[in-house]
């Protein structure tokens, strides 16, 4: 996520644009590694190492169907954010 945040922060900086991490989890199966994440010293870190002011975080949860799409378009709503960048990773 650093290198992908450092070329996005090229971009953040020239529009003077504030950053927002969103992450999407489902209720269920529920997922432990979110419980132990400290948000707040690896967010330091990240806005750190990528040039940023600062970096917010949000977990937005979702039903139980694990629809990433249904998570992006609440989020959309709830925050209406001029830009939304997905960064995207393998499973398995």
């Amino acid at each position: 996520m650093a290198k992908d945040l450092k070329q996005l922060a090229r971009t953040a900086l020239a529009l003077q644009a504030e950053v927002e991490i969103f992450h999407i989890q489902p209720t269920f199966p529920e997922n432990k590694a979110f419980k132990k994440f400290s948000s707040e010293t690896t967010l330091k870190q990240l806005a750190a190492n990528s040039g940023l002011k600062e970096v917010s975080y949000k977990l937005i949860t979702t039903r139980a169907d694990n629809d990433f799409y249904r998570g992006a378009e609440q989020h959309r709503i709830e925050e209406d954010p001029d830009m939304l960048c997905v960064i995207t990773r393998k499973k398995g």
